[in-house]
């Protein structure tokens, strides 16, 4: 695209990190999504509901050659939790306003990392915006005591 001067767009960019997140390399994602916000491509909430859906427990990442990765989960999590945040402080550079079902990737993301203090923080978050929770809110949460 760069080298036939075509200039990339959301759509470009999204259907990027959705084949790096299936691949398994979401680090290759979240670095799209710098070059995304850098190019002032706004991100929206799919975007970050795909980078969200790839982070996995650093028990669940592996190389090319099949051997553990090492990795910081906490970080992991930060970063998502961080990047929904800056689309309320800065609603400019994004796309959307966060919505429920990009809360409910949030949360379960916090589910999965066994993190459930967290993911009741993120729910109250998520109300305190008023963004209403669905049946599927719910499901993720009683996952998190099941």
């Amino acid at each position: 695209m760069v080298e036939q001067k075509i200039t990339p767009n959301q759509v470009t960019y999204n259907s990027l990190i959705e084949v790096c997140v299936r691949c398994g390399r979401v680090d290759d994602a979240w670095g799209i999504l710098t070059q995304m916000r850098n190019k002032r491509v706004k991100p929206d909430n799919y975007t970050l509901s795909s980078l969200i859906k790839g982070v996995k427990p650093c028990r669940d990442y592996f190389n090319q050659n099949g051997d553990d990765v090492s990795c910081d989960t906490d970080t992991r999590v930060m970063r998502a939790l961080f990047i929904v945040g800056e689309m309320h402080r800065k609603p400019n550079e994004f796309g959307d306003k966060p919505d429920e079902i990009l809360y409910n990737c949030l949360i379960d993301l916090c589910v999965r990392f066994r993190d459930t203090k967290t993911a009741l923080k993120v729910f109250d978050q998520m109300r305190g915006y008023g963004i209403h929770p669905s049946s599927i809110t719910f499901g993720i949460l009683i996952k998190a005591f099941g």
